[in-house]
């Protein structure tokens, strides 16, 4: 036994009370359709029952990848096909990755979301970690 319910208790509160916060702020927000990308070659993106599946939902996006599994490999095609409004590139790992999501890039200027300039990138991947920012 670790003898730690109190700290547990106390993050739970803690944690609960942030994601009332986030969704009283959120509240009257048209949900945007969104692609939370993990890997831009090859294209992975976020599937339903996944972390950042929820993460979205919880940020009152919806999330544009409906099956597939929790991580599925898309082809451009598919980005274009699935018409998000935004494109999240959460592929850190990867060198280059926002430079190839680029509006004069082959397949991915035909995405809307990176037309319109709205494809965001994500530089820290603890954003997406389950757990509590700034503990390592």
């Amino acid at each position: 036994e670790l003898d730690r319910a109190d700290a547990a208790e106390v993050a739970v509160t803690s944690i609960a009370t942030q994601l009332a916060t986030l969704d009283r702020a959120l509240s009257g927000v048209v949900a945007k359709k969104v692609l939370l990308l993990f890997g831009v070659s090859p294209v992975v993106a976020s599937g339903p029952g996944s972390f950042g599946a929820e993460v979205l939902a919880r940020a009152h996006g919806t999330n544009v990848v409906q099956d597939g599994g929790t991580y599925p490999v898309l082809d451009l095609e598919a980005v274009v096909r699935l018409d998000p409004d935004v494109i999240v590139d959460a592929a850190v790992a990867e060198e280059h990755g926002a430079q190839r999501i680029a509006k004069d890039a082959p397949g991915w200027r035909d995405a809307r979301a990176v037309k319109e300039g709205r494809v965001l990138s994500i530089a820290d991947e603890r954003v997406l970690r389950p757990g509590q920012i700034g503990r390592a």
